[in-house]
C-alpha cells in the first residue's frame, strides 16, 4: 500500500503470529522475527485452550477451520469430589456460534498460523533477535541480529509480543504496575491413559487442600494441572497413565504494565500482562491484544490502544487471581459446601448463564470490529 508503515514484531508465538497475519489481510507487510529455532515443540503442549471469541477474532483470517479441525472441542466442566460428579456445566449457548473451549497445543496453533501467514508471503525469520532499540530518533531504530550480524531497522511501529522477559518492554522503559506471587507452587503433566475418557468433557476434581483439572487434549492424550507440584501423586487410581509426555512446575505471578505503548512501541500478549492460567485466558488475551493493534492501525486510533487494551488486562488478572484463590485457599469444609450448593446454584438460569459467560471469557465487551451479537447476562 502507499506509504506503508515499517512493523517489526519480535516473537512469533500466538501472539506475534496473530498480530502478523491481522496486519497482513489489511494489507500491510510487517516483518517477524523469534530468537527460537522453529515454533513451541508440539509435544510441549503449554498454553491450550482456545475460547470462541479467539476463533471469531480468527474467522477472517481464515484460520478458524484449520483450528477447529485440528483441536478437540470441549463443551462440558465436570466438578468431581472423592471420585463423585456432584456438578456439571454444559458450555453450550444459543446465539453463540463457538460456545466451547477449544484445546489444542500451542505448537499447533503456532504452525497454523504460520502457515496461514506464508499465503501472505511473510515468513517468520527464525533465530534473530531485536537486540537493542533506540527510541531517540525519528523513529525507532531496531538493532536485529542473526547468525551474530546485527543490522539496523528503521520501524514505525515496533510490536513487543516477546512474552515475560521482553526485550522490546525493557528497552521501552515501560514499567510493571506491582507484582504479586502466589507462594505455592503448582504442577502439571500432560499424559497418555491407559483407557479413553471422555474428550469433551473438562474434569476438576476437588482435593483437601486444592484441585486436580483434567483437560483433555484427546480422548487417550490429557494434561492435568495441580497446585500441588507433585501432582502424579494425586492423579485418581481409576485413571491409570500409560506415559508421561511432559511435565512441569511454576510459580504463578500477577503484573500487568503502567502503559501498552511508549512512543511507535506497542506491547502485547505476556509482554504487557502475566497473571494464572486460572480460566485459559492468558494466550487468547494477547490475541485480542494483537488482533486490536491491527485494527486500531487500520482505523487510525493506535493512541487510544493503551487506553482500550489496560481494562482488559486488569480485568483478567482480576479473574485469574480470584480463580486461582479458589483452588489454593481450598480445604476440607470449603470443598464440602462447594459440593453441595453448586448444584443447585446451578440450576438457577441466570447463574448458569453467568458461569458459562465466565468459563468462555465473555464477560468483556466485544471487540468493536466483530458484529456478532451476544446474550447479555
Amino acid at each position: 500500500m502507499p506509504g506503508e508503515p515499517s512493523i517489526l514484531i519480535v516473537g512469533a508465538g500466538p501472539v506475534g503470529l496473530t498480530a502478523a497475519l491481522e496486519l497482513a489481510r489489511r494489507g500491510y507487510r510487517p516483518r517477524i522475527i523469534d530468537r527460537g529455532s522453529g515454533p513451541t515443540p508440539e509435544h510441549e503442549s503449554r498454553a491450550l485452550g482456545i475460547h470462541g471469541r479467539t476463533l471469531d477474532l480468527l474467522q477472517t483470517s481464515g484460520v478458524t477451520q484449520a483450528l477447529i479441525a485440528a483441536g478437540n472441542r470441549v463443551d462440558r466442566i465436570e466438578i468431581r469430589r472423592r471420585g463423585r460428579a456432584v456438578a456439571q456445566v454444559e458450555l453450550a449457548m444459543p446465539g453463540i456460534g463457538h460456545s466451547c473451549i477449544l484445546v489444542l497445543p500451542q505448537g499447533t496453533t503456532e504452525r497454523i498460523l504460520e502457515q496461514a501467514l506464508l499465503a501472505f508471503e511473510i515468513a517468520v525469520e527464525r533465530q534473530t533477535e531485536c537486540t537493542g532499540l533506540d527510541l531517540n530518533g525519528p523513529d525507532a531504530a531496531a538493532s536485529v541480529t542473526h547468525n551474530g550480524v546485527t543490522e539496523t531497522m528503521h520501524c514505525d511501529y515496533v510490536l513487543g509480543a516477546d512474552g515475560a522477559h521482553s526485550t522490546v518492554r525493557e528497552a521501552a522503559g515501560i514499567a510493571f504496575a506491582g507484582e504479586e506471587t502466589e507462594p505455592q507452587t503448582f504442577g502439571l503433566v500432560d499424559a497418555v491413559l491407559a483407557e479413553p475418557v471422555d474428550p469433551a468433557r473438562f474434569v476438576m476434581n476437588l482435593l483437601p487442600d486444592g484441585a486436580l483439572v483434567r483437560i483433555p487434549i484427546n480422548d487417550r492424550l490429557v494434561r492435568y494441572i495441580s497446585n500441588r507440584p507433585d501432582v502424579g501423586t494425586v492423579i485418581p487410581d481409576s485413571e491409570p497413565v500409560g506415559e508421561v509426555v511432559w511435565s512441569s512446575s511454576f510459580r504463578i505471578a500477577y503484573r500487568h504494565v503502567e502503559t501498552f505503548q511508549s512512543g511507535p512501541v506497542f506491547l502485547m500478549g505476556d509482554a504487557a500482562h502475566v497473571h494464572s492460567p486460572a480460566g485459559g485466558r492468558g494466550m487468547n488475551l494477547g490475541m485480542e491484544d494483537a488482533a486490536w493493534f491491527a485494527w486500531a492501525l487500520e482505523e487510525n486510533r493506535l493512541d487510544s490502544y493503551s487506553a482500550d487494551r489496560l481494562p482488559y488486562a486488569v480485568r483478567t488478572l482480576k479473574f485469574s487471581r480470584a480463580g486461582t484463590g479458589q483452588i489454593t485457599g481450598a480445604t476440607r469444609f470449603r470443598n464440602s459446601v462447594a459440593a453441595l450448593l453448586a448444584p443447585w446454584l446451578l440450576r438457577i438460569p441466570l447463574v448458569r448463564r453467568l458461569a458459562v459467560r465466565n468459563i468462555l471469557a465473555l464477560d468483556t465487551p466485544l471487540p468493536p470490529w466483530i458484529g456478532r451479537p451476544e446474550i447479555e447476562a
